[in-house]
């Protein structure tokens, strides 16, 4: 059959079909890089939510590590970096939120948000029990205080008796 055509012929038909086959070649290549790019989005997005969450996690144990030491030491002074800490981790999970994409992992973020929310709100309840009971403890003392000093008074008036 190529035997009937001319060599000018022959060497168009050749080169378009090498055109084709570069056209072929070319999307093929366009399509696989495209699909390569989707999958390494969402490697990145998986990359960012691990990070993400890694900091909520280090947030919500440094706000553990100062409630332990609010306890421990009764220094008020650590409930605000409790309250730091958490605010820290429910804004990295309000991120890590935005990042995901199946409505059942946002819900598990939800839980996330409202545990660091509750668990502020005891610690502000621990932290108003606390001046509530030093308030208390500086009443005892005064009490005792007053009680000593009707004591020595009674003690003094026996003695001059």
């Amino acid at each position: 059959m190529l035997n009937n055509f001319k060599i000018g012929s022959k060497l168009t038909i050749g080169f378009v079909l090498v055109i084709l086959l570069l056209v072929a070649v070319g999307i093929t290549g366009y399509y696989s890089l495209a699909s390569l790019k989707s999958a390494l989005d969402g490697v990145m997005n998986q990359l960012a939510v691990t990070q993400t969450m890694s900091d909520t996690t280090d947030n919500v144990y440094l706000a553990r590590v100062a409630s332990a030491n609010h306890s421990g030491k009764q220094d008020i002074s650590y409930s605000e970096k409790v309250s730091e800490y958490l605010k820290l981790a429910n804004e990295d999970a309000k991120k890590v939120q935005s990042l995901m994409v199946s409505k059942e992992n946002k819900e598990s973020v939800d839980k996330v948000i409202a545990s660091a929310s509750q668990y502020d709100e005891k610690d502000n309840a621990y932290e108003k029990l606390q001046k509530e009971l030093e308030a208390v403890f500086a009443e005892r003392a005064k009490t005792a205080d007053d009680c000593d000093a009707v004591i020595h008074k009674i003690i003094d008036f026996v003695e001059k008796t």
